[in-house]
């Protein structure tokens, strides 16, 4: 009732505005007043069914990828290949990380699809990918995550011990650096880089094999050099 006396209203004024005739106007006042409530009431009734369309946001939760602490150049440049390697995921830095790795973020940080963890809201998480460990121990504050169990989580690295994050992927080999792993699965794929990728991928392998002088060396991995 309140909705039909405001629109006659309107339809009065729009009658002394415009100068129709009373005897033209006076019969569709009321036809047009309920008319007007009708769609008006008809757009309320379609308001619950829009909000059941809205897409829940969990669904829509974010794939990261992450890394241990005190981050050297393998495990950084582990990070930016899975970024390459799984589209629309996100790197997420530990606080700590190597005095040389964060004078290369300082430069370079802004054309990386990486930003810190803190402050980053966990909730948000609904696929990890743990690059260069595989214990929850040496993340940065991610225990939380562990017994997740809707948690999607995929692991990427070459160090054979210590193992405590269960994964639906395990990417595990004796390799001197876990990016070339991922060097390897890019290479497959055919995944483009640009030069400055190309340059942290190398600095990740030398970093890790002490310029390919290490016993952990192995062939796979001067291949990714060469």
């Amino acid at each position: 009732e309140v909705m039909r006396q405001h629109f006659l209203g309107e339809i009065n004024d729009f009658h002394q505005f415009h100068c129709c005739e009373e005897d033209t106007i006076a019969p569709l006042r009321p036809i047009l007043a309920e008319h007007l409530v009708v769609v008006v009431l008809d757009q309320l009734t379609e308001v619950p069914k829009l909000v059941r369309q809205v897409p829940n946001r969990r669904k829509h939760r974010m794939q990261i990828i992450t890394t241990h602490t005190g981050t050297d150049f393998d495990a950084l440049a582990s990070v930016v290949a899975c970024t390459l390697l799984y589209p629309g995921s996100m790197g997420l830095l530990p606080s700590m990380v190597n005095p040389e790795v964060k004078q290369f973020l300082a430069i370079h940080a802004d054309i990386l699809r990486v930003k810190p963890r803190k402050g980053f809201d966990l909730e948000a998480i609904r696929s990890l990918i743990v690059v260069d460990t595989n214990s929850w121990k040496r993340l940065d504050k991610l225990d939380s995550l562990a017994g997740n169990k809707e948690l999607e989580v995929i692991c990427w690295d070459h160090h054979m011990e210590g193992v405590s994050i269960a994964s639906i992927e395990t990417h595990r080999e004796e390799v001197g650096a876990t990016v070339t792993l991922l060097l390897e699965e890019m290479q497959q794929r055919d995944t483009p880089i640009s030069p400055m990728h190309a340059t942290l991928f190398l600095l990740g392998i030398y970093s890790d094999t002490g310029c390919m002088r290490y016993p952990s060396v192995t062939a796979r991995d001067a291949a990714m050099v060469s």
